[in-house]
């Protein structure tokens, strides 16, 4: 530990696991403040011992989202990527221009790396599809990654006009789906089965009410909505 440190501590708000050691960011403690943009690394198995003058990265931004994939970290501000390396803190790589409004709007699954902007969708360095954005106040209600191991598709929830939605991409059909739910969603986790359970801050309860873009199974069409094809990947 370093001599200029009293203790080895640090409060956060965003923190992920990633090669053996817990990395946080938006984090202080008595002796220091206002690093936003810092990241900063524990001891290898031992998440809540810091040495926080010595191990950490600092980025040319504050930091809204961490993300662990392929034994790498993935630091995402509101505009930007950044890679590091867990083993030496190094930033290999940036990408501008895509970022994401929340630690929610990012997961890692067997399918790849999906984040969500105000903009767009995406997988890792890809863009999946451009949906319609324009009614929804992101800033508001920034979106929230899931996947639904069962059906094997990553959902991404969004509230417009008081109602929560949910767009459903599959990865192996590579299409876009869009469910609704009678009550707003106000948090979600995953259920022993690796089923999406769904929080309207009452009770807890699977997710049982879905209106698809285009055909529902039966062969009966809308009208007005549609499937949207991925033409990206």
């Amino acid at each position: 530990m370093s001599p200029a440190m009293n203790i080895n501590y640090l409060s956060y708000s965003i923190s992920e696991e990633c090669a053996g050691h817990l990395f946080v960011t938006n984090a202080q403690n008595a002796e220091i403040s206002g690093v936003g943009n810092y990241i900063f690394r524990s001891k290898p198995g031992k998440y809540n011992v810091f040495n926080w003058a010595n191990e950490y990265t600092a980025l040319p931004e504050n930091i809204v989202g961490l993300q662990s994939y392929n034994n790498l970290l993935y630091a995402f501000s509101s505009s930007a990527v950044y890679t590091i390396n867990p083993n030496n803190l190094s930033i290999i790589d940036s990408m501008q221009g895509q970022g994401v409004l929340s630690d929610d709007s990012i997961i890692a699954t067997d399918y790849g790396m999906f984040f969500a902007d105000n903009n767009n969708i995406y997988l890792h360095n890809a863009s999946l599809s451009s949906l319609d954005w324009n009614s929804i106040d992101w800033e508001a209600n920034p979106a929230v990654l899931g996947f639904d191991s069962q059906r094997k598709s990553v959902l991404c929830f969004f509230v417009s006009s008081s109602n929560s939605y949910a767009w459903v991409y599959s990865p192996m059909q590579k299409r876009w789906d869009l469910w609704s739910f009678t009550n707003k969603i106000n948090a979600i986790t995953l259920g022993k089965y690796g089923e999406i359970l769904a929080s309207d801050g009452d009770i807890t309860t699977p997710l049982l009410k879905r209106i698809l873009f285009g055909e529902d199974g039966t062969g009966k069409k809308d009208g007005i909505l549609k499937v949207f094809k991925d033409q990206g990947i």
